[in-house]
């Protein structure tokens, strides 16, 4: 009942026949909004992530969608229009896509090819998350052999992410200076304009 409309995505995901492979925790002196910010948009790669994921992805390209106060983001990598030359029937968006599901208030679930990523924002201050990030496999997948395959993973995402939220530990320091009355957002920034306004929604 609280995931509405996308609990049909989220049950897709078969979550229960995922193990958890590696966690990281972080400390961060950021309040929790900015770092969902962080990532539901592709406005801030080719800077921000110019040495990670900048070259995987296709530029400032990406998509979004409201259900009540979920979100999902789509975020195309390069590879995404190979699929126009295939049947529509054959077309996997997870081979071309990274899609990230933002929970209401705390999680967030980044889905790629072949796992996905729990992200669990736990607000302890208006400037202070704690961040607690799991990467999960198929159980079966969860083997001796494949053991380094998954810490590569989960060390490449978690080095990104770190690329975030130092940028978001900074923004949190660029507000507590008061130097700004307002801020705006981007035209490339829909997705941040319409889960601020649902945040002022449940707010009010």
């Amino acid at each position: 009942a609280h995931l509405g409309e996308m609990a049909g995505d989220m049950l897709a995901m078969r979550a229960a026949d995922y193990v958890i492979v590696e966690t990281t925790g972080r400390d961060t002196a950021a309040n929790w909004k900015i770092l969902v910010e962080g990532g539901i948009e592709s406005y801030h790669f080719r800077v921000a992530h110019r040495n990670t994921i900048a070259p995987l992805f296709l530029d400032n390209l990406s998509t979004y969608r409201r259900f009540g106060p979920h979100m999902r983001s789509v975020l195309p990598r390069s590879t995404l229009p190979e699929m126009k030359a295939q049947a529509a029937d054959e077309r996997e968006l997870g081979k071309h896509a990274n899609v990230l599901y933002t929970t209401f208030p705390g999680s967030q679930f980044l889905m790629q090819e072949d796992h996905f990523v729990w992200i669990r924002a736990m607000p302890v201050a208006p400037d202070r998350t704690v961040l607690t990030m799991c990467t999960l496999v198929p159980a079966g997948d969860n083997t001796q052999g494949k053991r380094d395959y998954w810490a590569r993973h989960h060390a490449f995402t978690m080095k990104t992410l770190e690329e975030d939220f130092v940028l978001g530990e900074e923004i949190q320091q660029g507000l507590a200076c008061g130097a700004n009355t307002h801020l705006n957002f981007g035209r490339f920034e829909g997705a941040l304009s319409s889960f601020n306004a649902m945040v002022e929604d449940m707010i009010g």
